[in-house]
C-alpha cells in the first residue's frame, strides 16, 4: 500500500505478507524522468539475527498498465535483488 504524505511532503507505503508477523514501512520520492518510486525501509530478520536490516523498494512504471516492483536487500549488497513483482492490468 503506497500513499502520498501531504505533513511530511514524501510517498510512504507499507507491506505485509503472509510469511512475516510485521508490517514493513518504507519512505521515499519519485522521480518522474526515470518513472521510479525509491523508497527505503527497514525489517528484522529473526531466522538471520538481523535486526534493523536495510530494504530498498523501486517501483517502476513502464506504462498505464504495467508496473515493475523490485525489493533489493541492502545489508547484503546495493543490487542483491531478494524479490521482483510484475503487475499487469488486465485488458
Amino acid at each position: 500500500l503506497n500513499g502520498y504524505d501531504n505533513v511530511k511532503n514524501l510517498f510512504v507505503g507499507s507491506w505485509i505478507d503472509s510469511e512475516c508477523t510485521g508490517i514493513l514501512t518504507m519512505s521515499g520520492s519519485y522521480n518522474p524522468m526515470t518513472k521510479t518510486l525509491l523508497m527505503f525501509g527497514k525489517m528484522d530478520d529473526v531466522a538471520m539475527g538481523v535486526y534493523g536490516r536495510t530494504l530498498r523498494y523501486e517501483t517502476k512504471i513502464v506504462n498505464e498498465n504495467k508496473h515493475l516492483f523490485t525489493m533489493y536487500d541492502c545489508h547484503a549488497g546495493v543490487d542483491y535483488k531478494i524479490m521482483e513483482i510484475t503487475y499487469s492490468r488486465a485488458d
